[in-house]
C-alpha cells in the first residue's frame, strides 16, 4: 500500500500546494492507494471543525481526487497540539462521521491517522465514537518525547515505569477500541 501525504486544507478548501501539484505522478502507481488529508496547521484546523461549510468543501474535494486517481482509502490526519475545550472533541466526532457517511456513500474507505500518545496524553480523541466512524486507524508511534521536553526515546518498546507510558500499553489501549485488523502502526 501507498500512503500518499498529502493534501492541505486551507479555510477555502484544498490547498494547490507541491503535494496537490505532484498527484499525476500517482497514475503510475499500482499498489493500493491511500490519500492523506493532512490537517496539521493548528489555526486551519480550528477553522475546520467550527465551519459545517468548509468541511463539506474539504470532504468533496478530497473525495473527487480520491476518485480521479483511484485511490481506495482517504487518511483523516487531524493533528492538535494546544490544550482542548470539550466542544472540540465533539467537533472532531462531527466531522468524522461526516466524513465516514460521504466517503462510505463514495465507495471508499475512511482510516484515521492518530497519535501514539493519545491515550497518554489525553488528547481530544472519543475512541469509542472514532471506532465506530473508520475502517482502520494508522497509529503513530514516534515522538513519543517531544523536541521542547523532557529528553527520552523516541517511543519506548517498554519501560512504562521509567518513561509513564510504552508502546506495549499504547497497544492494549487502542485494542480496548479498535480491532486488531483495524490497526496499523507508524514508525517514523
Amino acid at each position: 500500500r501507498v500512503l500518499y501525504f498529502g493534501l492541505t486544507p486551507s479555510a477555502n478548501g484544498l490547498t494547490e500546494d507541491d503535494a496537490y501539484q505532484k498527484l499525476e505522478y500517482l497514475q503510475t502507481i499500482h499498489q493500493e492507494k491511500i490519500l492523506t488529508l493532512k490537517m496539521i496547521d493548528e489555526n486551519i484546523n480550528e477553522i475546520v471543525l467550527k465551519n459545517p461549510d468548509v468541511q463539506n468543501r474539504l470532504i468533496d474535494e478530497t473525495i473527487n481526487i480520491a476518485k480521479k486517481y483511484k485511490f481506495s482509502t482517504i487518511a483523516l490526519d487531524i493533528e492538535l497540539f494546544s490544550l482542548f475545550q470539550e466542544k472540540t472533541k465533539q467537533q472532531i466526532n462531527g466531522f468524522v462521521n461526516k466524513f465516514y457517511t460521504v466517503v462510505k456513500g463514495n465507495d471508499l474507505r475512511l482510516a484515521l491517522i492518530l497519535y501514539g500518545d493519545a491515550f497518554y496524553r489525553k488528547r481530544p480523541f472519543d475512541m469509542g465514537y472514532l471506532a465506530k466512524n473508520c475502517d482502520e486507524v494508522f497509529v503513530m508511534a514516534y515522538d513519543f518525547h517531544k523536541s521542547k521536553g523532557e529528553p527520552g526515546p523516541n517511543f519506548p518498546f517498554s519501560g512504562k515505569e521509567k518513561y509513564g507510558y510504552d508502546f506495549q500499553q499504547m497497544i492494549s489501549d487502542y485494542l480496548a477500541y479498535f480491532p486488531p485488523e483495524k490497526i496499523t502502526v507508524i514508525f517514523g
